[in-house]
């Protein structure tokens, strides 16, 4: 058994024998995991600012392979939001020039 499935799967750890150290990375990673996305106490969900939710998308949205814009085939890139409505669903970002 590997540290990601005695984390994911949340076993007894007396039973796992890992070297120096690797108890306190487990126990550690199992704690962060707990604390993602909308679990976390400081989440904000849809009610983010608009900065904080363009890092977010710059962060988990990939940028076109080409590096060019995806509407007139121009760089620079920024991602701009198309529907006018600030969420967090990639699907209403593109990059686009300006």
């Amino acid at each position: 058994m590997n540290i990601v499935e005695a984390i994911l799967g949340n076993p007894d750890l007396t039973s796992l024998s890992f070297k120096s150290g690797e108890y306190v990375e487990v126990t550690f990673d199992r704690k962060r995991l707990s604390k993602l996305g909308d679990k976390n106490p400081m989440w904000k969900g849809d009610d983010v600012g608009i900065n904080a939710l363009h890092e977010w998308i710059n962060n988990n949205r990939p940028k076109p392979e080409s590096g060019l814009c995806e509407f007139c085939n121009i760089a620079p890139l920024y991602d701009a939001d198309i529907t006018g409505i600030y969420n967090s669903l990639i699907m209403n970002f593109n990059y686009l020039s300006f």
